[in-house]
């Protein structure tokens, strides 16, 4: 009787045997299906947020009190809800993104704001 490698259903399509990946109809039989290695990891790399920078501004209290109420409507945090409104306006201000581009900051248009400046993640309220 001849081994034959134990393969694990995954889908009527793809099948994993031992670390490569079968397509067909899950036999593991080189003449009825393709072999490819796997090319991505058990579970994603991790995201990692950008860098931080603490800035102090005085805003009225009417302004705050808003703030914090906005934070918690969306249950996140009152620097979520400011880094939001920030890249929101960044991003709707074409006079702002040409002024960007006139003045030499390509590295931040609308895309590069939309990507690396907003959090993938909420964080609690604090």
């Amino acid at each position: 009787m001849t081994d034959k490698p134990r393969v694990e259903a995954i889908s009527p399509v793809v099948s994993r045997v031992r670390g490569a990946v079968v397509s067909g109809r899950g036999h593991a039989s080189a003449n009825t299906a393709t072999i490819r290695s796997l090319e991505m990891p058990l579970i994603p790399p991790q995201v990692k947020p950008p860098a931080r920078v603490a800035i102090t501004h005085r805003l009225p209290e009417e302004t705050v009190s808003l703030l914090k109420r906005y934070a918690q409507f969306l249950d996140s945090t009152q620097e979520y809800v400011v880094n939001e409104t920030l890249c929101l306006a960044f991003r709707r201000d074409k006079e702002f993104q040409a002024w960007l581009k006139a003045n030499g900051a390509r590295e931040l248009t609308a895309r590069s704001l939309a990507e690396d400046l907003t959090p993938t993640t909420k964080s609690n309220p604090s």
